[in-house]
């Protein structure tokens, strides 16, 4: 399994409750979006824990 990203991190920044409505989790000190398997679709980070980036790790990882 790949853990390195494929894409680069979106300049667009999302809320926590933004996140969360994309279906993200909280996973420690970042979030994920979980698809097939718990495999991991896309990983978003934070400095200040209110505005994250997304890192895609595959496509298609909005649906």
């Amino acid at each position: 399994m790949r853990k390195q990203p494929i894409y680069s991190t979106l300049k667009k920044r999302f809320t926590s409750e933004a996140l969360r409505g994309l279906r993200f989790v909280q996973d420690g000190s970042r979030m994920v979006k979980l698809g097939a398997c718990r495999r991991e679709r896309a990983v978003a980070t934070s400095m200040d824990g209110q505005w994250w980036r997304v890192t895609p790790l595959e496509r298609g990882w909005k649906s």
